[in-house]
């Protein structure tokens, strides 16, 4: 028994440190070619814009937005493959979770529910938060780098 124990257990690990070495694999490859593209994308972008674009702007502006790609690119790299790989674990694991006990199974739902509630609740706040770090950000970009 407790080599079957044993055994069990070693795969598990296995399997875990397998779904992190892929889940961080992932995320470092799709992160470096999106950085690539992104930067180079935008970069010639703002080659072609016309000269009145910059006369209306400030340079912490303008550096604000090459930061904004990159906070961008992040959320869609580590997070959008975080949120997949983990609600496919999700998911494997509920159906698990169902074979032994469906009553437990409803009541984590329940809570998954309560919890996607409050998340939802401060959604607003937060983004409000967000666009007011973005704008003072790039005022302290601007200062910075005009004195």
């Amino acid at each position: 028994m407790l080599t079957v124990l044993g055994i069990g257990f070693l795969l598990l690990t296995v399997f875990q440190v397998a779904v992190t070495a892929m889940r961080a694999w992932s995320i470092t490859w799709i992160s470096a070619t999106l950085s690539v593209q992104w930067v180079g994308n935008l970069f010639g972008h703002l080659l072609r814009l016309p000269l009145d674009f910059f006369e209306k702007r400030h340079v912490g502006d303008v550096v604000s937005r090459f930061g904004s790609v990159q906070t961008i690119q992040r959320t869609l790299t580590t997070q959008f493959v975080s949120a997949v790989i983990d609600g496919l674990m999700s998911i494997l694991t509920l159906v698990v979770m169902a074979f032994y006990s469906v009553w437990l199974t409803a009541l984590v739902l329940g809570a998954f529910v309560l919890y996607a509630l409050l998340r939802w609740s401060f959604f607003r706040p937060l983004r409000r938060a967000t666009e007011d770090h973005i704008v003072y950000a790039a005022r302290q970009q601007s200062d910075l780098l005009e004195s």
